[in-house]
């Protein structure tokens, strides 16, 4: 019986299908499949439907993406109401990004408007009080807060954010003096509590040495993620 020398061409050619087989028998599979005007994709990992076209469990049609743990990501529906939204949610279901459900615009996140005086605020006190209420209402895990703050000479002070909802509690604190300038920077810092609720948090000052006085004006507080 003869052989038959293959070119080193082809040789290479059935090598690289052999490569690109095993890689299609290693990748993840999912199954689509259509039904009562619904396509529906699930994960071969865990079984779960990824994602819905169509007509979506609640009845209404729409589309579903969700994670191979089975919670919904991102969402196109009604859900009840007069329009169709845009969501995308954790994995707790809370509402990350939406478009405005009645017209043109951001729905979430709701995004603070920062507020600033011209005017510094002045403190003598050797406590910790209170110079900026800035309550708000947790969406991220994280605040940025900028302000200015110095001391006269010959005194120190120092700045704290802190959170005052169930107790007292200091999210990040620094020192001032009299050579303390330019925009200062306290953050990001996480900030405890569930998303949705309200936060009492305050940017605090006190006079720590001398006799002289403290000062701080507010620029803005931002709410950022991890």
């Amino acid at each position: 019986m003869s052989t038959v020398n293959l070119p080193d061409s082809l040789h290479l050619h059935f090598a690289d299908l052999e490569r690109r087989l095993r890689i299609l028998e290693n990748t993840s599979r999912v199954s689509a499949v259509g039904s009562s005007g619904t396509m529906t994709t699930y994960s071969a990992a865990t079984g779960a439907a990824i994602s819905r076209l169509g007509v979506l469990p609640n009845g209404e049609s729409g589309l579903q993406v969700a994670r191979d743990d089975g919670t919904t990501a991102l969402q196109v529906a009604a859900n009840g109401q007069a329009h169709q939204q845009l969501t995308i949610t954790d994995r707790a279901g809370n509402v990350l990004l939406s478009d405005d459900i009645a017209g043109a615009g951001l729905g979430r996140p709701w995004l603070p408007v920062p507020a600033s005086i011209a005017a510094p605020l002045a403190f003598t006190s050797a406590a910790a009080v209170p110079a900026y209420d800035l309550t708000y209402i947790r969406q991220h895990a994280k605040l940025v807060t900028q302000f200015y703050a110095w001391a006269d000479t010959g005194t120190t002070g120092t700045v704290s954010l802190v959170n005052t909802t169930g107790g007292t509690a200091a999210l990040g604190t620094m020192s001032i003096d009299s050579t303390t300038t330019g925009l200062t920077i306290i953050g990001p810092v996480p900030v405890s509590g569930a998303y949705g609720t309200t936060q009492a948090v305050q940017l605090q000052i006190q006079r720590t040495t001398g006799t002289g006085t403290v000062y701080i004006r507010h620029s803005n507080t931002v709410a950022v993620q991890s």
